[in-house]
């Protein structure tokens, strides 16, 4: 501006106050004297009392002591509460607890003054614990070019919410996005009460809604052509199939671009104790929470079902026949990630079926061994594909299994099964009752339960 700089930065607060304390003493010792400047992010502090419900009493503590200083001394401002026009919620987070409504606005846009002319409008999504990112131009009509400044959200990259053609071009046609795009927290949810392994917890990546929302666009034209790409023997996640009832796919070249973009450019943090640690990259496989993963994983192992059916073809492996029945049981069944193979028990069978499992070494994924069960029918039950057709009949008729989740049984009526589903409803919902959680944590809960 005029011949000199102008200082841009993106902030984090820390969350300890202490912390926070020591973290504005340290910008305010880096900056230069009386910059042209803008500070963007999530603060983690508030202003003035009014921006928070629960911090109105602390304004006069060390954190925020430190933080009015930088403001002072740097001449700063709060744009978005000078800005002629403010688009979006007022609030970075809302939520009620212990019948008490709470309030706080932490994502800020602090601007030097000399750069508060003319500001036109302030518009950006807020988020907690997600740096805000402004993108600003200027207005080449305007006569003083460098104090006439438009903010927008760079979180849009649709045409219809005003993003740069650049943008555009840079994720959807050439597959190259933001450094931050791909980033993922990972946190561990336990898998019952008494959590005290490893392995009782259940890892699941929070990434942003920046890329749920590329991801979901890409998951809903995938969702439309994979029912006839993916062989019926797959069950899991696509429409129209349910378990009671790699090559020459023709997928277009950009299309395929976007997918490994998204595979091959993540990277994860594990939030553990409320600390974050160093980022680390992830050269496979794909994250829980991503509305595109399930689709991805089904599309993968499509290759594992038309290369077992293949075999089958061949005679490499042979397929269990109940004859008494006149049925032919398929070799492969499969739901989402639980697959089963059904071949007759002899050694040629066997050896094409550990071939075939070398798929698992191409493509990534691992088989968990502790969860694998072999049953040799041949051994307990003589002849042993009638006998089992005939318990199985009869444990119908007097029984309710389960299967993959579902109620199976003879004459099952439909308000049994959804007496079933309501009450399997209603004890994971009980889990959460204890718990202290967020209105939008709440809203997530709800939505994955239901």
């Amino acid at each position: 501006m005029n011949g000199g700089l102008f200082h841009i930065a993106g902030i984090h607060g820390p969350n300890d106050a202490l912390e926070r304390t020591l973290f504005w003493d340290q910008i305010m010792e880096m900056l230069p004297d009386r910059p042209f400047m803008l500070i963007i992010g999530d603060f983690n502090n508030v202003e003035v009392a009014a921006d928070s419900s629960s911090r109105m009493n602390r304004m006069s503590s060390d954190e925020s002591t430190a933080f009015l200083r930088l403001c002072s001394e740097c001449n700063l401002f709060d744009a978005c509460m000078l800005a002629r026009q403010k688009i979006g919620p007022r609030w970075t987070r809302q939520e009620r607890r212990n019948g008490l409504f709470n309030w706080a606005r932490l994502d800020m846009l602090q601007a030097e003054a000399m750069t508060l002319i003319n500001i036109h409008h302030v518009a950006f999504q807020m988020s907690d614990h997600i740096p805000v990112t402004c993108l600003f131009s200027a207005d080449n009509s305007q006569a003083e070019v460098h104090r006439s400044f438009y903010f927008k959200a760079d979180a849009h990259f649709l045409r219809k919410f005003g993003v740069k053609e650049q943008l555009k071009q840079a994720c959807w046609e050439q597959g190259t996005f933001p450094l931050g795009f791909f980033e993922g927290i990972i946190t561990l949810i336990p898998k019952h009460t008494e959590a005290e392994n490893l392995g009782d917890w259940r890892p699941i990546t929070l990434l942003s809604a920046l890329y749920k929302l590329f991801a979901k666009l890409i998951a809903a034209r995938l969702a439309l052509i994979l029912p006839t790409l993916v062989p019926p023997e797959q069950q899991g996640f696509i429409k129209g199939r349910n378990v009671q009832k790699s090559t020459g796919f023709g997928v277009f070249s950009f299309f395929i671009r976007l997918i490994k973009s998204i595979m091959t450019g993540g990277f994860a943090r594990v939030i553990v104790n409320n600390r974050l640690t160093l980022e680390f990259p992830l050269a496979c496989g794909v994250r829980q929470g991503c509305p595109l993963a399930p689709l991805r994983y089904v599309l993968t192992t499509s290759a594992l079902i038309l290369q077992t059916e293949r075999a089958v073809q061949e005679g490499r492996i042979k397929r269990l026949h109940i004859l008494l029945l006149g049925i032919i049981v398929p070799v492969i069944n499969s739901f989402a990630d639980d697959t089963a193979f059904a071949i007759q028990t002899d050694e040629p069978s066997f050896a094409a079926l550990s071939v075939l499992l070398q798929f698992f070494h191409a493509s990534g994924c691992k088989v968990n061994w502790r969860k694998t069960k072999h049953l040799d029918l041949g051994k307990y039950l003589v002849p042993p594909a009638w006998l089992l057709a005939y318990l199985f009949i009869s444990l119908l008729k007097t029984q309710r299994i389960r299967y993959l989740g579902i109620l199976v049984a003879n004459k099952l009526k439909p308000f049994d099964v959804w007496d079933f589903f309501s009450t399997k409803i209603r004890r994971r919902i009980l889990g959460f009752a204890n718990r202290l959680l967020s209105f939008e944590a709440n809203l997530v809960v709800l939505r994955f339960l239901l």
